[in-house]
């Protein structure tokens, strides 16, 4: 099994839970990921970015964004604007890896629920 894989069941699992629908809990759960397995979500994009360049781990590669996606449903059952939260969530989380911010639950559940407004106006 690839790194990429491992790394990519863990986030999986991380955000199976998040079906409740819980805005605080999803805050809390990315903010974790980030910062309390911030060596792991280096390595998922790190990971993403060799994907790029090899064919053989697109697959896993898609799972992740899959996942991003499946954890959205409960906020966004539009398909299309699920996929354009995701890809905010994605900018939030490597601005969070880069800058270290949102940095409080409170903060990064302000940001969610801001990428989540914008995409239902």
């Amino acid at each position: 099994m690839s790194a990429l894989l491992r790394v990519t069941e863990q986030q999986v699992a991380l955000f199976a839970h998040l079906d409740n629908g819980s805005l605080t809990d999803a805050a809390a759960v990315l903010r974790q990921w980030v910062y309390g397995s911030r060596a792991s979500a280096i390595a998922q994009y790190e990971l993403l970015f060799l994907a790029m360049r090899r064919d053989g781990l697109r697959e896993a590669a898609d799972i992740w964004y899959r996942s991003l996606e499946d954890a959205i449903d409960p906020f966004v059952p539009d398909p299309r604007r699920a996929r354009v939260v995701a890809l905010a969530i994605d900018g939030l989380i490597l601005r969070m890896l880069w800058r270290g911010e949102p940095e409080s639950v409170a903060e990064v559940e302000a940001a969610l629920r801001d990428i989540l407004q914008s995409a239902v106006t």
